[in-house]
């Protein structure tokens, strides 16, 4: 016979008390105080873990830690909204990369056949000693080394308008280890 997790709790706790009350009966009457005391700690402990369990079945992916240590100091506002903004954070990434995605795929739907590039501006975001990369609302840009110089001689921190080549979807990008959708062709 298999018990779950709860029954097992609750086997566990009956049996506790259980050798608590034959040992209490033994003892005078001072011991039997501070057993009494133990078994209340006791109960009390094991009410709130079985009332965590319960409550837990029916909650989002952060525990409610209300009135519990946490991190940093959450006067102004609830340790339920900072969970909430920390969700937020770690799904910034995938949210933009799914849009550039869709964006991606309605303008490839919508372009004449064949053609895999488009104009658009584009944000310079990092700069490296053998290529750059950018942002665009399609996505992740490689940037040549000798586009990324031009675009810092040219137009500084302004966001040129460029032409960029499409290479592709994941799975192809991942047979010719090419890590970003785009690439810089020519800065217009």
């Amino acid at each position: 016979m298999l018990f779950t997790e709860e029954e097992y709790r609750e086997l566990e706790y009956e049996a506790l008390t259980a050798q608590m009350a034959r040992h209490m009966i033994s003892e005078s009457g001072d011991v039997q105080e501070k057993l009494c005391q133990e078994h209340a700690k006791i109960a009390n402990a094991y009410n709130a873990i079985s009332g965590h369990q319960e409550s837990m079945k029916f909650s989002d992916e952060w525990e409610n830690m209300e009135g519990d240590i946490s991190f940093g100091d959450h006067e102004t506002f609830t340790t339920q909204e900072y969970l909430h903004m920390w969700d937020i954070q770690e799904m910034y990434y995938d949210m933009n990369a799914f849009e550039s995605d869709m964006n991606t795929q309605i303008y490839l739907a919508n372009a004449p056949e064949g053609t895999t590039t488009c104009d658009t501006i584009m944000e310079v975001t990092t700069r490296g000693p053998n290529y750059s990369t950018g942002d665009t609302i399609y996505g992740k840009v490689y940037i040549p080394k000798h586009l990324g110089n031009e675009i810092q001689r040219r137009f500084g921190r302004n966001t040129p308008l460029c032409k960029i080549t499409y290479n592709g979807c994941e799975t192809s990008r991942e047979s010719e280890n090419i890590r970003m959708p785009w690439k810089l062709t020519e800065i217009l």
